[in-house]
């Protein structure tokens, strides 16, 4: 029997983009109808054997994923307001993704690098650790820091329903993958949780970062030690993409019971999708299915 390929995408403003093999769609619920439209996207890795190596390929496609996330959002924000998409970003739109992308890094390294690090110091000035103690204070205060920050965006009246078309993709995904008819009887009966989601890969991250951490010598200078465990960052990233990547396709207890916390994180950022949301999620992959059928 022929494996199925994998398919993922993301929740985005009024819907859902799904991520094919070399196009991506993308339906947005408007004030009138479910508007669907796909785009023509090759990843890097599959473009470049280089970039599609193993323990490459992680930080090549999280690179590429937030790009396309970051313009599927912005289309998508375009036809959920019924304003005119032109289909190509003009030069300042191009500008703005790329320095919209840049700021969530850094404040995403101010959240989860700067912080934590700053905790793990400031108590290891006060009693003395060990470096496993002070990594894991590091990793404890990172995960802390990442649930609080999902819970609380979480509380928004549209990030609910973000979150909510978050649970379309997971179940329409869900779905497909088991064999059954993308019906939205069958998609809602489907699980809402999937071991690809992004957020089991960023607490995957963090448990990884523990670990990788250890080997650097908590007694260096606080920018020095800053900017190694930055520079490590793609080495985490690469190691935890390959990582979630056996765990889907392998049966082992160990990878499971490993990303069990991460599976329950997923109960914070996906709701429980309505019609409307499920009709998003089913349409916009069955246009990536039907384009791929045709060529």
């Amino acid at each position: 029997m022929a494996v199925k390929p994998s398919y993922g995408g993301q929740a985005v403003v009024n819907g859902v983009m799904m991520m094919g093999k070399e196009n991506y769609a993308i339906s947005v619920t408007t004030s009138k109808k479910l508007v669907t439209k796909t785009f023509p996207h090759r990843p890097l890795s599959k473009k470049y054997k280089l970039l599609g190596l193993p323990f490459v390929r992680g930080v090549v496609n999280l690179v590429d994923m937030l790009l396309l996330g970051y313009k599927s959002l912005m289309y998508s924000a375009d036809v959920a307001s019924e304003e005119e998409y032109e289909g190509k970003m003009k030069w300042y739109e191009t500008a703005l993704m790329y320095g919209s992308v840049l700021f969530s890094l850094v404040f995403a390294i101010f959240l989860f690098k700067f912080l934590p690090l700053s905790a793990a110091t400031f108590i290891d000035g006060k009693v003395i650790l060990s470096s496993g103690l002070f990594n894991l204070i590091d990793g404890v205060v990172k995960l802390s820091i990442f649930v609080a920050y999902i819970a609380v965006i979480g509380l928004y009246k549209d990030v609910k329903d973000l979150f909510r078309y978050h649970g379309g993709e997971h179940t329409t995904i869900n779905c497909y993958e088991s064999g059954l008819p993308l019906t939205v009887k069958n998609i809602s009966a489907s699980s809402q949780v999937h071991l690809r989601c992004g957020t089991t890969f960023l607490f995957v991250v963090i448990l990884i970062s523990i670990f990788v951490y250890m080997f650097v010598p908590k007694d260096l200078p606080f920018l020095y030690n800053l900017g190694l465990r930055l520079a490590l960052l793609p080495v985490i990233a690469a190691i935890a993409y390959e990582l979630q990547r056996l765990a889907a396709k392998s049966s082992s207890p160990i990878l499971r019971v490993l990303l069990t916390p991460g599976l329950w994180l997923q109960s914070l950022t996906v709701n429980t999708p309505s019609p409307r949301h499920i009709r998003a999620g089913r349409a916009s992959l069955q246009a990536v299915l039907k384009l791929e059928e045709k060529n």
